[in-house]
Parts: structure tokens; sequence; C-alpha cells
């Protein structure tokens, strides 16, 4: 897409999920879009049989004209935006187009463990001004989300996943973050949680990853900050389910100097130092196995299976949830907090486009299993990014990166789904 070079300044304000709380700004007022059936563009192919021709030279670039039919876009980050090192500076490029020239509503829909106002120092960074984005959601804002539901004074985070208590695709979650019912406005505050209230979690999390890419510290786990319901321990036997936030460590929890090391009412963080520790790959595999054993429940904060870190595939967290399910936990035991399930594509609408119809929608990812599937599910279009985590399959190498007609076809056969558009980049 040819981008404009207009100096006009955006009218979008960032907005979303914080450190600690929700803020909300209005940029003009609501809009309802019904713009459009279902249509096709040039560069889309279908689930039809694929034509004689062994590769497809249809264009890597979108149509502008096309995308411009659209009110809001959901975007993935990692091979999207940027390869998880480095941007990609024509999705720059476009982002900004679609913001300050054409003033649509961008959004930031991430399987990303991490909680979503840290998404936006990473962007801006590598070049993305957050007042080109509306906000931003990610599967560490619904984990932090559900694992808060009980809490007093949380009733803007409650109405966000209203539309969850009474869908029997949730009960099992709400049954195993032990409230059956859905959150309950006489609930106690954070200060004095019951011992029926505490979740104690077996905590996976990211160590060295976290160091390098995100910067975090080693010595903490910024993943349980603001959950005063969960208490971590170290062992599976002691634990009444798993929270996943990534695949290299776990977090340990130990008195402050000082402590009762027999008082088991603390909460974390309030007389408690956390740790994490790193683990070997077949250590983590011996904690799930004993887990599975007692079909504990399981939390996955980021569903992603693997995501680019520049020309590499990184293992994620959803890779251990299929592990899990392969030692024979039945699947309604594991909860995935992220694309494709609907919580996360409620949360977003519900932030920051309540009154736009669905036609006036699309998302934009990599992932055929997360990014197209969720987009199909809540009944939205979708533009399938070919060069991200399956780009080894589908374009030919020694070709310029022709894109396989035939892999396209089998892949998506595969999975079932059915994109409204692809390319190669989001360019």
């Amino acid at each position: 897409t040819s981008t404009s070079t207009s100096t006009s300044t955006s009218t979008c304000c960032r907005r979303g999920l914080t450190a600690n709380s929700f803020t909300r700004q209005v940029r003009g007022a609501s809009v309802v879009v019904d713009i459009r059936q279902r249509r096709s563009c040039v560069c889309a192919l279908g689930m039809g049989e694929p034509s004689s021709s062994s590769s497809s030279s249809s264009s890597s670039h979108l149509l502008l004209s096309e995308l411009l039919s659209y009110e809001v876009f959901l975007l993935d980050q990692f091979g999207v935006l940027h390869d998880g090192v480095a941007p990609f500076p024509r999705a720059r490029d476009l982002c900004r187009t679609l913001a300050v020239d054409h003033g649509k509503t961008l959004v930031i829909l991430s399987n990303s463990s991490r909680r979503s106002h840290l998404t936006f120092s990473r962007l801006e960074k590598m070049g993305f001004d957050p007042k080109w984005f509306a906000g931003c959601v990610t599967s560490g804002d619904v984990a932090h989300l559900v694992l808060n539901a009980q809490r007093e004074g949380q009733e803007e985070e409650q109405e966000l996943l209203k539309d969850t208590y009474e869908d029997e695709r949730y009960e099992g979650l709400w049954k195993d973050v032990k409230l059956p019912s859905g959150p309950s406005s006489s609930s106690p505050s954070s200060s004095s949680w019951k011992e029926e209230d505490v979740l104690r979690c077996l905590h996976l999390t990211w160590s060295s990853r976290g160091v390098d890419q995100d910067g975090f510290k080693a010595s903490q786990s910024e993943d349980l900050v603001g959950m005063p319901r969960v208490k971590v321990c170290s062992s599976p036997e002691d634990a009444n389910c798993i929270l996943i936030h990534g695949t290299e460590a776990i977090t340990t929890l130990s008195k402050a100097e000082g402590g009762d090391e027999d008082d088991d009412e603390e909460e974390v963080g309030k007389e408690s130092i956390m740790e994490v520790v790193p683990l070997e790959e077949d250590a983590i595999e011996a904690l799930l196995s004993v887990c599975a054993d007692r079909t504990l429940p399981m939390l996955v904060a980021n569903p992603d299976l693997v995501t680019v870190s520049g020309n590499n595939l990184v293992k994620m967290p959803g890779s251990l949830a299929r592990r899990y399910k392969e030692m024979g936990v039945p699947e309604e035991k594991i909860h995935l907090l992220g694309k494709p399930s609907d919580v996360i594509y409620e949360v977003a609408r519900k932030l920051f486009f309540p009154s736009v119809r669905k036609e006036g929608v699309v998302a934009v990812g990599d992932s055929l299993e997360h990014d197209i599937l969720g987009a199909e599910q809540f009944g939205i279009d979708s533009v399938f990014i070919t060069s991200g985590i399956h780009g080894d399959d589908l374009h030919k190498k020694g070709e310029d990166g022709v894109l396989c007609e035939q892999a396209m076809h089998n892949l998506l056969e595969k999975h079932g789904v059915n994109p409204t558009m692809h390319s190669k980049h989001f360019e």
C-alpha cells in the first residue's frame, strides 16, 4: 500500500487497560457502521481447489481502498507490526496512514501474557506512535480480569466479563477459579481475603526472555502484581490450579526476613518475596505430569504455540497447554484466556468500539489457529499475514518468497479457516 506523507495530527486517543486501572477517553461521537456484505479481495485465496499453477503471484500488498471500508482494525503484534526484534517499516507507515490520514480505530489485540501498558513501551521504541492506537487488550489483561473478578470495587472490570457469567462455554472457567456463579458484588475487599478465596497456583513464567526482550528483572514476577487472590506454590501437590505466563521458569514464594514460615494466611507480596527460578524443559514436563495426574485446571495467559523472534520461532505458553492436553487432561480444564477465545474480543469491543457493528471490524494476524480462527468465531473479517509463523510453509525459498498456492490451500484446509484476505505483509 502506498502511504501518505501527510503531516496531519492524529485524532486518536490512547486509552485502555493500564497497570492499575482502566482509562477511558472518547474520540468523538460513536459511529454505527454497516458497510457491506462479506467480500473477497483480489489478493484473497478461498477454500476452493488450487489452480493448475503451483504458486500464486498475487501481490504482497493490501489494497488501501479495500481496507478503508473498515472502521476498526484489531492488530496482532508479532509477525504483523514487528518480528519481535525490529519493526516492519511499511506496517508502521500503514498504521499511520489508517489512523492519522483516515481516522480509523486501531486496537492492538495480542496474545501477550504481559499487561497492555507494557505493549506501547515496546512499540514506541520501534517507532510506532501510541497516539495512532485507540488502545490494547492482551491475553495477560484477560487473565488479570478473570483472577480479579471477585474484588470489591472492580465494577468496571466485572462489566467487561459480564457476557461470560451465564455463558455455558465459560462455566468451567468460573468453577475452576472458584467463582461458579460469577463475580459477586458482595465479595470481600482485597485486604480481607478468606482462605477459601485464595487460589494456590503453580505459576510458570519467563526468565531470560523477559529480561532480554521485555526489560523485566528476573528476580521479580511482574505477572502477579495486583492479583491478591493468587498465592504461588512450588509444589503441584499444594496447588489447585496452574497459571501459565511463560515457558522458562517457575515463581517461588519465600517469607521475608522475620516472617513466619508456618503462616499460610499471608497474601502474595505482603510478607513474602517472589523469586523467578529458571527450569529446564524436562523439569517443566515433570511438573505438568504431576499436575495432569491431579487434573488441575490450567489458566493460559498466552495461548500462542510459537511466535516470531527475528528469523526464529520461539515456543510460547500455548505449547504447554497442548502438551497438557496430550497428557490426558480434559479440554474443559484448560482455559485459553486469549485468541481464539471470544472473551478477549468482547473485552476489546466493550472498551474501544461498542457501537461499531461487526461488519465494520477486521482482524489482522499471522496465526491461522489464533488470529484467523478467533476472528471467524467472533464473526468478523480477517487479513491473514502469510510471512509470519506460517511463512516457511507458504513461501518458496529461492523464488523471491513467492506464495505457494497449493501449500496455502492445504494449510487453510488443515485449520478449517478461510480468511477474508491475505497478504505477505501488512503493507
